[in-house]
């Protein structure tokens, strides 16, 4: 059985995103890990914005912030992981507080000032992510917004359906950030 706090990111998407830091306008983080996690995992990262729990907590600017929404939650949600039983599955329901916050409006968030924005996701709930740039360039013709689906065995073909690249594996993403970096830096160069 996998250990949830033995997960890593694959093999140099950290490095990779470092390079995409130095070339775009912003590189966000958002997942369904609290923040603590993600703070570990891309320490190196330090101006990168993280969003952990679908939005529910950012770390943006040397800063841990609980949305003023959800806080509000937190001792109802603490009372209720405490007296509910806990089992290990592949198969789990999260229980969310009722705050209308999801990685699709942190995405909306993120890019609102920007012209084109990519988005990667593995999960189901990247869809949100995926059907706010689909939206956005609905509203904008001058936005773009690429969706690209990182395969895996869970996430099957819904997200894929929704997305403009698939991605093989998460460790194909690193090689795919490379020649995506790559490009960039010879377009920006004279």
């Amino acid at each position: 059985m996998l250990d949830p706090a033995a997960v890593r990111p694959v093999a140099g998407a950290v490095e990779r995103s470092a390079d995409l830091v130095t070339l775009v306008a912003r590189v966000a983080i958002i997942s369904a890990r609290p923040v603590e996690f993600l703070q570990e995992r891309f320490a190196n990262l330090p101006e990168m914005p993280l969003y952990g729990l679908y939005g529910l907590q950012s770390y943006v600017d040397g800063e841990v912030r609980i949305d003023h929404e959800a806080a509000a939650w937190e001792p109802v949600m603490s009372d209720t992981a405490r007296a509910a039983g806990r089992q290990a599955g592949r198969m789990v329901v999260e229980l969310k507080p009722p705050v209308r916050l999801d990685k699709g409006i942190i995405v909306a968030r993120e890019c609102a000032e920007l012209t084109t924005a990519w988005y990667f996701g593995d999960d189901i709930s990247d869809a949100k992510a995926f059907e706010t740039l689909t939206e956005r360039e609905r509203l904008d013709p001058a936005f773009t917004g690429v969706r690209v689906a990182v395969a895996n065995g869970e996430t099957g073909a819904r997200l894929a359906a929704l997305a403009d690249l698939c991605v093989d594996a998460p460790e194909a993403v690193p090689e795919f950030l490379y020649s995506l970096v790559r490009a960039l830096r010879d377009q920006l160069s004279p």
